[in-house]
């Protein structure tokens, strides 16, 4: 049995076996966009992406900064963010925690 035809303008579809494979594929230059004086990795499996960074007592976070240059970028290729799955995760080592500055995305 042979599924129909759509099309499909950009992006790669999750119908099939190759679709991680073909997503890396499209997706393969966007560490090479967050600036490396950030200090923010990404990581990319099957049709995800993530980004860390490890920030010290005193210093300031720049994920929100790498998230603006990804938000840009999916803009660019004609890509979304899906933000329903998108989270953040703050750890922290020290017994009094400070209120983590909020992340988001496409909002100014």
């Amino acid at each position: 049995m042979l599924s129909s035809f759509a099309p499909c303008p950009a992006g790669v579809r999750q119908v099939s076996v190759i679709s991680p494979m073909l997503s890396n594929v499209y997706i393969d230059g966007l560490e090479n966009e967050i600036p490396a004086y950030l200090t923010v990795d990404t990581s990319k499996y099957a049709d995800d992406c993530t980004l860390d960074q490890a920030v010290g007592a005193g210093e300031i976070s720049h994920v929100q900064q790498a998230l603006d240059i990804i938000k840009n970028w999916s803009v660019s290729n004609k890509m979304s963010i899906n933000v329903k799955k998108t989270k953040d995760m703050w750890i922290c080592f020290t017994e009094s925690v400070l209120e983590p500055p909020p992340v988001y995305i496409g909002i100014i």
